[in-house]
This record gives C-alpha cells, structure tokens and sequence, in this order.
C-alpha cells in the first residue's frame, strides 16, 4: 500500500485550496493516463464545482494540470470577500 502523508505545522501560513490542487499536479505527473476529471463520478464533479462557483475552474485545469493556469482566477476576489465577510465572523 502507498500513499501521502502531509504535516502541517503552521496552521497560520498554510493555504489547502492550493495544496489540494498541487496534489491533483503531482497526481496528474505521476499518472498522467488516469485523469482525475475522468475518473470521478458525476456528482463528485458537480460538487466540485460547485464549491469551485463556477465549472470554469475545473475546465481550465483539467486541460494541463498546472495549478498556475488557475491561481489568479481562484484569487480573483480574494481580498474583496475578506473584507466584506468581516463582520459576519464569530471568531477573531
């Protein structure tokens, strides 16, 4: 059996959204014939994207696997949300 096993050691620094998509790169590389996109099932992609907002996202990766291609994309708003979301928060 083999796999990955990740630590996280700062909980503050770190960013999942782009770790989960450097694992479907490194994935992608390794496996290049089994397409991630392909093998998933139908509702495991809608609800990709629809946590994703927008299919557009999945369409634009799934054509290299490059996580560049959808940074700025994924980041478009980014600053925005945190602002207006602010006063919504339990939690400092």
């Amino acid at each position: 059996m083999s796999g990955v096993q990740i630590y996280i050691t700062d909980y503050d620094k770190v960013e999942l959204l782009p770790l989960q998509f450097y694992f479907m790169q490194v994935y992608n590389e390794l496996y290049p014939d089994k397409k991630i996109f392909d093998l998933a099932d139908s509702s495991r992609i809608k609800m990709f994207d629809k946590v994703m907002g927008t299919d557009k996202i999945r369409k634009i990766f799934a054509e290299h696997y490059k996580f560049d291609e959808v940074r700025n994309l994924l980041n478009k708003n980014v600053q925005e949300f945190k602002e207006l979301s602010k006063k919504y928060y339990l939690y400092n």
